[in-house]
């Protein structure tokens, strides 16, 4: 009888080994796509900073001109640092907040009741994407295909190999 149930475990087990190979291309074509679109969202909106801070001003964010510059720029920067891999995590938060505040301002009939009546309104919505990338990097890190997993496995070489 145990030997069947350890069979069973080996077998599970060799399928978690397998499917686990491919998180860090999961990641990767996360973060391609999407950083990209990320980048190519900031560059849309630096490219209209008058009509993006009216907008802000529409939905009464305080210091609009202030947060289209810094949304814009930051969507930009903060893309290319997910498209790349590089500070992930960090960079994952903060456009993570900024997903949350344009969910809470400019899609708030979508971020309140809808979330949990309707959870197919919420998830058409344009930062939906955005958000679930955003918190998939920042919870599950970049994976290996990415400057930051370079960077730890060259630190972990030579912690290993410090000559």
């Amino acid at each position: 009888m145990l030997e069947k149930s350890s069979i069973g475990i080996q077998i599970y087990q060799k399928f978690v080994w397998f499917v686990t190979c491919f998180q860090s291309l999961f990641l990767l074509i996360i973060r391609l796509i999407w950083g990209y679109q990320f980048l190519l969202s900031g560059w849309n909106k630096a490219g209209d900073i008058p009509g993006f801070t009216n907008f802000l001003m529409s939905l009464n964010i305080w210091a609009p001109e202030f947060h289209a510059y810094f949304v814009s720029y930051a969507e930009i920067i903060l893309g290319f640092f997910l498209l790349i891999g590089l500070i992930s995590r960090p960079s994952a938060l903060v456009l993570t907040i900024i997903m949350f505040t344009a969910y809470s301002t400019a899609h708030a009939d979508a971020f309140t009741l809808s979330l949990f009546k309707d959870p197919a309104i919420f998830a058409k919505e344009t930062p939906f994407a955005y958000l679930f990338t955003s918190l998939t990097v920042l919870l599950f890190g970049p994976g290996l295909f990415s400057v930051d997993g370079w960077a730890t496995r060259s630190i972990r070489r030579k912690e290993k190999y410090p000559y």
